[in-house]
């Protein structure tokens, strides 16, 4: 009997002790300094949708990886619609590009692509050529025909930036661009540790013509020994911004965070240096910069959930804190800043799950109030509103006044039923479309006049070992917005 009294006591201190944990914890969240006054606009549960969007098409894109909660990585796949709507590009980690009739769903062709997975693809403003890159021992950039999938050229960034197959560091080349001239910018990356075991980065940015012929190289007759996930280039082709995403404790060549750099000829226009943050040393940016059609603006945010927007010579307009790291014992938690795009007369901004510190690959206690957001603002800095997707934002695409949001898994909550595709749109904060998804939706594509959207799901293993939805690409017609 006494023993049990023992046990029952320790259970009740336990207890007690485990509820004043929890109830701080959601205090010290729930009393976080927020930077914003504003209702944020969040999703309460499905709509119907049927009577706004209209199922064209689903497409089986084959057998993937199948990954849990604890994995914080996505399989991918990448999309674009032609200019004139006709016609829908799909690129697939297996390597594989679908070129799809928008109007009935119809496969035009369907064809593997070098020898390695997707990691980019853009249409050319004429639609007559549909560009590619893998990663691979190759690294590839190709250049497809359109009509028929034949290959026109391709170039192996390989020859610039190497590869290390014994540690299986690939090349790839995962960012592109054209522009009216039918110049297409390009973006190769890789990593590898060198003897002494420190990540040694290899970067480069091209510029190609239509015909394959390279106009510059970016350095020239080097590589950025520096991170690089993006860049971006102004309508009237004077301007290409990329940012860095180095780690902490090392030097760089390349060492500051945003660099503008002249379209025309590759050469370094300017740099701006951005102090890092506790618990970060430096500041890392991986969906953005963005520059606005125009060059006169550059949107930027940082993975420690700063929000910036700079003109187009560099000099800093404003910054927000979107998402502030919190310390708990010796670990930050944070909600981590990815895209930054100007959209008319908006900046808009994303944040993804919650992350520690100490092991971003593993999931955190609880969940950070910015996690999982889209953040709009005027250009002036004023803030407009705050959408909660519910699950990570995994794509954002545009059309005026649109923005097709992928959402993805959400690592904390679990909840599967906020998986699917949203239409927000930015003039009024609302969503207006919402298309549900059994599998997270990693991919997210919308046509220039926002006739037809598209989404691709992936397959998710539950921690009951169940595994929700397939590798698929859903392609609908918005009724509201066809001809």
């Amino acid at each position: 009997m006494n023993n049990l009294k023992k046990w029952r006591n320790v259970l009740m201190i336990g207890l007690f002790i485990f509820t004043f944990i929890m109830i701080g914890m959601h205090l010290y969240f729930e009393n976080l300094p927020k930077i914003f006054s504003a209702d944020e606009k969040t999703l309460l549960g499905q709509e119907s949708w049927e009577h706004k969007c209209k199922s064209v098409v689903d497409v089986d894109l084959g057998e993937v990886e199948i990954r849990g909660f604890n994995h914080m990585g996505s399989i991918r796949a990448y999309m674009e619609f032609s200019a004139d709507e006709k016609r829908l590009a799909i690129g697939t980690d297996s390597g594989e590009i679908l070129l799809l009739q928008t109007e009935d769903g119809k496969i035009l062709w369907r064809q593997q692509v070098g020898i390695g997975k997707i990691t980019a693809l853009a249409f050319s403003p004429d639609g007559q050529s549909i560009y590619v890159g893998e990663t691979s021992p190759e690294g590839r950039m190709i250049c497809l025909e359109s009509q028929t999938g034949k290959v026109t050229w391709n170039y192996k960034t390989v020859e610039d930036i190497g590869v290390d197959l014994k540690h299986g560091s690939l090349p790839g080349t995962v960012k592109i661009i054209c522009d009216q001239e039918k110049n297409v910018y390009f973006l190769s990356k890789r990593y590898e540790n060198d003897q002494n075991g420190k990540i040694v980065y290899r970067a480069k940015i091209f510029c190609f013509d239509e015909q394959g012929e390279k106009k510059w190289a970016m350095p020239n007759a080097s590589n950025l020994d520096a991170w690089v996930d993006w860049i971006s280039v102004d309508e009237k082709m004077n301007t290409l911004v990329f940012g860095t995403a180095n780690v902490s404790g090392m030097q760089y060549e390349f060492a500051d965070s945003l660099y503008y750099v002249n379209a025309k000829t590759g050469e370094i226009k300017n740099s701006v240096q951005i102090a890092g943050i506790v618990p970060y040393e430096k500041t890392a940016m991986r969906g953005s910069p963005n520059i606005s059609v125009d060059g006169n603006f550059v949107s930027a945010m940082a993975s420690d959930g700063r929000a910036f927007l700079y003109d187009g010579k560099g000099t800093l307009l404003w910054k927000r804190t979107l998402s502030e790291p919190k310390k708990f014992g010796d670990v930050y938690l944070n909600a981590v800043g990815r895209d930054a795009f100007i959209i008319k007369d908006y900046v808009v901004f994303s944040t993804l799950n919650t992350y520690n510190s100490a092991n971003w690959q593993l999931p955190t206690p609880v969940e950070h109030p910015s996690s999982n957001s889209i953040y709009v603002f005027n250009k002036t800095g004023e803030f407009l509103y705050q959408w909660k997707a519910g699950g990570a934002v995994e794509d954002v695409a545009f059309a005026y006044p649109y923005a097709a949001i992928a959402v993805g898994k959400n690592t904390k909550t679990k909840n599967v039923e906020v998986h699917g595709l949203r239409l927000l749109n930015l003039e009024t904060g609302e969503i207006e479309v919402q298309i549900p998804t059994k599998g997270p939706n990693i991919a997210a594509a919308i046509s220039k006049n926002g006739t037809y959207i598209a989404a691709v799901e992936v397959p998710l293993k539950k921690n009951d070992g169940t595994v929700v939805g397939t590798y698929t690409l859903h392609l609908l017609r918005n009724e509201e917005r066809k001809n």
